[in-house]
């Protein structure tokens, strides 16, 4: 689906997880990404997170790209064999503050309980994207 809006791409490069946090027989480079894309929603006067999209399980060093919505969460967790093992929530317009002006640009997101990932990311501003993702 093409449009034009503001858009996040992203790419998840590496993760740094402690050896104390890994499950045996596990190394960072064996931990698969889960992402879910989460709305900030109003119930009863209420703020909550509500997850509208599938998860995405997006390869290591690959793009993809999530429109820019007012009170969007990332929640991205790293698995192994379908157990999560860490966990980081991110504001998406954290991640854009940290843009520089439409150009590539390498942030860590901290993970939970420790660790953290070194991601790519750019923010496209008013330009076709292909949301491939649709979310």
């Amino acid at each position: 689906m093409s449009q034009a809006e503001n858009a996040c791409r992203l790419k998840l490069l590496r993760a740094d997880v402690p050896a104390d946090l890994l499950p045996a027989g596990c190394s960072p480079t064996d931990l698969q990404p889960a992402v879910n894309v989460k709305e900030k929603i109003e119930v009863n006067g209420e703020s909550r997170l509500v997850q509208k999209k599938k998860t995405l399980y997006p390869e290591w060093e690959k793009c993809w790209d999530t429109a820019v919505a007012d009170g969007r969460i990332l929640q991205i967790v790293l698995m192994f064999n379908q157990t999560p093992v860490v966990e980081a929530t991110m504001r998406l317009e954290d991640i854009i503050s940290k843009c520089k002006s439409d150009t590539i640009t390498h942030i860590w997101i901290n993970t939970k309980p420790n660790g953290r990932i070194l991601a790519q990311t750019r923010h496209l501003k008013n330009a076709r994207v292909n949301l491939v993702t649709s979310v």
